[in-house]
């Protein structure tokens, strides 16, 4: 032992040139991600956002406009009645600025509760309105959305923003709703290129614009002939019906589909890879089976096991899988 100590006290040079070398692999290793990739600046993606928009699963806000802590003010019987679920900006503001939330759903109307059909033999053009046939006593304006989706699209992300419009107006007001979305939303607005479209651009591609996908009122039928061409000028996605899952991927152009809980499960018990291999090339949307805000979310990752890549959920309405998922 005192002979290796005093033979390296006679060469201190070859001592440390392998220290230092030593030192400076432990700095390269630590400044790497497991994956061998250099530590990432902060907001930067942990994965690949190259991918055709199909490949990722997109946080989809159900019924945006909708709050849940908010109740209406009802004249009873000598006191007043409050229900939750009035429209508020408010809520459409906390689902942008304090959720992850890429994808939103706006639900279009023509006029007010209470005049569907004067709106229907109406053949000047109406201002849309936004609110839920259930809880209707104060619907917002199409105008109103807009200005709060511009301020606060990209405050939680730059990646695109999906503007879902379940739509029921007529074809004068569609013509009303394309001209508000070009006034009100200019340059972030994505106009789609002409044509059939089959395949997907990818998030990396569509950084802070908002796409629009449009589900036309099943009263009307999901035929783009339905829905009026300024509108459809400016829609990426339209929804629609499909019967066969395996069969949808010989589809000509990619499309964007919405299945409740029941149809999964159906889907589910004939055999997940149809599932899968439709949600591969389209766009596929989970939603709960019953109509308004008292339901039971399904748990996302066991629709993402699925393919489903929009599971909605009403963030307002906050139960656990609310919670386990985005803690809003």
């Amino acid at each position: 032992l005192q002979q290796e100590l005093g033979r390296q006290q006679q060469q201190p040079q070859d001592s440390q040139e392998p220290q230092a070398e030593r030192s400076n692999t432990v700095s390269n290793t630590s400044s790497q991600n497991f994956d061998g990739s250099a530590s990432r600046a902060k907001g930067q993606p942990l994965q690949d956002m190259s991918l055709p928009l199909s490949h990722y699963f997109v946080l989809t806000s159900w019924y945006s406009f909708l709050d849940g802590s908010r109740g209406n003010k009802r004249k009873g019987k000598g006191h007043a009645r409050q229900r939750p679920g009035a429209p508020s900006l408010r809520a459409l503001r906390r689902v942008l600025t304090a959720s992850c939330a890429r994808c939103i759903h706006l639900c279009l109307h023509s006029s007010k509760p209470g005049w569907w059909h004067a709106a229907v033999r109406s053949s000047s053009a109406q201002d849309p309105v936004v609110y839920h046939l259930a809880y209707a006593e104060a619907p917002l304006t199409l105008r109103q959305c807009l200005l709060v989706i511009r301020k606060h699209a990209f405050d939680s992300s730059n990646f695109p923003l999906l503007l879902l419009l379940d739509d029921y107006s007529t074809t004068q007001t569609q013509k009303r709703t394309a001209a508000l979305l070009v006034d009100v939303l200019g340059p972030a607005l994505l106009i789609p290129e002409q044509g059939r479209r089959r395949t997907l651009q990818s998030p990396a591609q569509l950084q802070r614009r908002v796409v629009v996908l449009h589900k036309d009122d099943k009263r009307r039928g999901a035929a783009s002939h339905g829905v009026h061409p300024d509108l459809m000028r400016l829609v990426y996605l339209r929804f629609t019906t499909i019967r066969d899952l395996y069969g949808s991927r010989h589809l000509r152009s990619v499309v964007a589909t919405g299945f409740s809980y029941n149809q999964i499960d159906k889907a589910a018990q004939d055999g997940a890879s149809d599932m899968m291999e439709h949600a591969h090339h389209h766009l596929a949307l989970a939603r709960p089976n019953v109509f308004g805000m008292r339901f039971q979310h399904r748990c996302p990752l066991s629709l993402l096991h699925q393919g489903i890549q929009l599971a909605a959920l009403h963030l307002p309405h906050a139960d656990q899988a609310v919670w386990a998922t985005t803690a809003f």
